[in-house]
């Protein structure tokens, strides 16, 4: 999401006051309070390469404005793109991150629902302890992304949302065709192992062929469950997590290039279409026709 174009939706949409409530009660008196301009400057800040999470000033921790950022930023796109607000939402490698569920529930007042699918035991217990407290149902199918066809109906959601997700997706992929559990084992102590493939992938050419074949495959999946007309909606930022892990910054920054050339060169009934409010780095909007 643009900064500018974000901060001005913060300041004149009418969850406004819902997405503060949404965030730390600390940070949110600060962060309301702040003008425009410092409310854009600490998004900057933040959201730089690798994103910035420790104290930032003004009072309030840069983990806080990261919540506001991302969601903010899914708020505005539910706006943007006119999701009902009897929205069927579907997240593909969630894992343990609520920012969709919390804005889809402030977006729909509790009309909507929303279904990931994930593996990762420990994951699954986090995202199910931070989205207790929300009004609309959430399912967590505890298979497989690429099985979702098995558990729900075609063409059944208006959304698909992919939260920091493309190099989670190539990282399964990677550790599935290398025999690495990402079900029972904690995800942060396999990530070392995972990016130390993923970075030999990338460099002999086996992410354009192996792991593009099992991402266009996924995308497949996830556009049979989407309506026509409905969105796919997927970001990415840099963690300094990843990088001492072994990720290569270039490679990291460039995962939604990665998955935009991909997802173009599929053939899938999937159009980009990017709107000028994205920040085409770091997001992307595609259709289904």
């Amino acid at each position: 999401m643009r900064h500018e174009i974000l901060v001005q939706s913060i300041g004149t949409r009418p969850w406004r006051e819902a997405l503060f409530r949404a965030i730390d009660s600390d940070a949110a008196a600060t962060l309301r309070d702040a003008t425009a301009d410092e409310l854009g400057e600490l998004f900057a800040r933040v959201m730089r390469v690798p994103v910035e999470l420790g104290d930032i000033g003004a009072r309030v921790p840069g983990r806080s404005v990261f919540t506001l950022f991302y969601l903010a930023s899914w708020l505005s796109a539910l706006d943007r793109l006119a999701v009902p607000r009897n929205a069927a939402t579907l997240a593909i490698a969630a894992g343990d991150t609520v920012y969709v569920p919390v804005a889809l529930d402030i977006h729909t007042a509790g009309g909507g629902s929303y279904v990931t699918a994930n593996l990762n035991e420990e994951l699954t217990a986090g995202f199910r302890a931070g989205t207790a407290g929300l009004r609309i149902p959430t399912r967590v199918v505890e298979d497989h992304a690429a099985n979702l066809a098995a558990h729900c109906e075609p063409e059944s959601f208006d959304l698909v949302a992919f939260q920091h997700a493309v190099n989670d997706l190539v990282q399964t992929a990677v550790a599935d065709e290398n025999g690495i559990d990402t079900v029972h084992r904690d995800w942060f102590e396999i990530l070392p192992a995972m990016v130390r493939l993923v970075m030999e992938y990338h460099r002999d050419g086996r992410l354009e062929t192996n792991v593009r074949s099992a991402f266009v495959g996924l995308m497949a999946t996830a556009a049979s469950l989407l309506r026509p007309g409905g969105h796919m909606v997927f970001n990415n930022c840099v963690f300094q997590v990843d990088l001492e892990a072994g990720y290569e910054t270039d490679l990291y920054a460039s995962f939604i290039s990665l998955a935009r050339r991909w997802i173009a060169r599929s053939g899938l009934e999937l159009e980009i279409v990017d709107p000028e409010w994205i920040d085409p780095q770091w997001w992307m909007v595609v259709r289904k026709r």
